[in-house]
């Protein structure tokens, strides 16, 4: 009856609102879904980065993953960068003062996996979340930059060597 009515307009406007007014896109949603790399997450980083933590890499790239998706691509940059921070840090060893150190000093990363790459997160990330006026360049299809970004951090993460209590050496992945 009019209930039945009600409810369905009340699902109407709220459906054009989060369309209109939020810019929401439903096929970008599942188009970008399809597009995220799925990544297989070595034994040895798995086991530095429980199911339980709430602060893991896991759940930051499970979370990088999901802002992607929704389409939410600054907060996926922010996230992207403390992955990789975290990744060169704890898998690395990676040294230095900042995450532009670490970067510049990580010896060994794997095939398919740039410095300039790397940096790229790091720039992107920093301008996003500092966002001082005129110096953030985006690139004209973030969406596509991103999606590479996101593949040079599966590698990283699925290259990362196993701690063998020497400095740790990469080894390609394929």
């Amino acid at each position: 009856g009019e209930g039945f009515r009600e409810r369905i307009e009340d699902a109407d406007s709220s459906w054009n609102r989060l369309k209109d007014e939020v810019g929401f896109d439903l096929r970008g949603v599942f188009r970008r879904r399809e597009l995220v790399p799925f990544v297989l997450i070595p034994r040895h980083v798995a086991q530095h980065h429980g199911d339980g933590e709430k602060l893991s890499l896991l759940s930051h790239l499970q979370q990088a993953h999901d802002a992607f998706v929704l389409g939410v691509h600054f907060a996926a940059l922010a996230l992207m960068r403390s992955v990789l921070e975290a990744t060169l840090k704890v898998h690395y060893r990676a040294r230095g003062e900042d995450l532009k150190e670490r970067i510049e000093n990580c010896q060994g990363l794997p095939r398919g996996v740039s410095k300039m790459a790397l940096h790229r997160i790091r720039t992107l990330a920093n301008d996003v979340l500092h966002f001082e006026k005129g110096r953030v360049d985006l690139p004209s299809n973030l969406e596509m930059e991103l999606l590479k970004l996101l593949n040079a951090l599966r590698a990283l993460i699925e290259g990362a060597p196993a701690q063998t209590g020497i400095e740790p050496m990469c080894t390609s992945y394929s």
